[in-house]
């Protein structure tokens, strides 16, 4: 269990003394070892599954995109899974993040010729770039249940 660096004395056997009270009893320090040894035991099966979910989204993410490619490349919006679940890609235009190396090279280039409003406002909206997002997503329809009474 975990020890205190400062006397060595086990956490489960440490107690209060200076307050008056009393450490747990026999079957309280029991209770509290298992549940212990109970949360040591999930945690160490949430970092394996954590590791197993890496590697799989690893694979996911390669897979990925070699599905999008072969769907851009035959005009594929959606596919239909034996499950019943879509693959959907889509393809959107949005603007290029702002980054700071670019903003400080913007002021430098424009200085005298704005003020403050107008050269953010040109800066932000009209001298970004606009790129290419590309998403896919599988879309699991909903079962809905209705009674017809």
């Amino acid at each position: 269990m975990s020890v205190d660096s400062e006397d060595n004395e086990p956490l489960f056997e440490r107690f209060d003394e200076e307050d008056g009270q009393d450490g747990p009893d026999g079957e309280e320090l029991a209770d509290f070892k298992a549940q212990v040894e109970e949360w040591v035991k999930l945690d160490d099966q949430v970092r394996k599954l954590n590791v197993a979910i890496r590697e799989r989204r690893t694979q996911q993410r390669a897979l990925s995109s070699a599905i999008q490619t072969f769907m851009l490349a035959h005009k594929y919006d959606s596919l239909s899974t034996e499950k019943g679940a879509q693959i959907k890609s889509n393809v959107r235009k949005v603007k290029a993040p702002v980054r700071v190396v670019d903003v400080r090279q913007k002021l430098i280039d424009l200085k005298g010729d704005a003020e403050g409003g107008e050269l953010i406002r040109k800066i932000w909206d009209e001298d970004r770039a606009v790129i290419e997002k590309k998403s896919l997503r599988r879309v699991i329809p909903k079962v809905h249940m209705h009674l017809d009474l």
